[in-house]
């Protein structure tokens, strides 16, 4: 149950122009998530919240398989196994979304540190089409629990 954000189904919900992207605070960075979500909020709309309050290792692997021949990769799965995050889906300009993620990940990286041979970025963000739609049907029983109650367009979509 992936979010379809094809043109005819995101006009039927009345979303017109924008990108959705899915967003993750990641466990190191929830000391920070309420400047990092309202720095969101000012360029984009929030439509999906969710809290992740033990991160499985079963969808920490599933979220970055991409990287499953890197040798940080275990490192980096235990990393973020059984912490806290933060997941959202946000619709809005792409090209003030990407200049955002580049500010917050600059902003946090002295206060972050390094993980275990990899970088840790205080967020991550998916726009790719595909890549959004596979990551939040990975994280979908997450959203809304304890988010906003508000019925919104893509109720018809997840």
């Amino acid at each position: 149950m992936a979010i379809c954000v094809s043109a005819s189904r995101q006009a039927a919900v009345g979303m017109r122009g924008g990108d959705f992207v899915f967003l993750m605070v990641a466990p190191w960075s929830l000391r920070f998530q309420q400047e990092i979500l309202h720095s969101f909020d000012n360029v984009s709309e929030r439509l999906r919240l969710g809290n992740v309050g033990a991160i499985p290792l079963n969808l920490i692997a599933k979220q970055y398989e991409v990287y499953r021949d890197q040798p940080y990769y275990w490192p980096m799965l235990h990393d973020f196994e059984g912490k806290p995050a933060i997941v959202a889906v946000y619709h809005g300009d792409l090209a003030k979304i990407l200049e955002l993620k580049g500010q917050i990940r600059q902003r946090f990286a002295p206060q972050i540190g390094v993980g275990n041979g990899y970088r840790r970025d205080a967020i991550h963000t998916t726009v790719d089409r595909n890549e959004f739609n596979r990551e939040v049907h990975i994280w979908r029983r997450y959203f809304n629990k304890g988010g906003p109650q508000r019925e919104d367009p893509l109720v018809a979509l997840i």
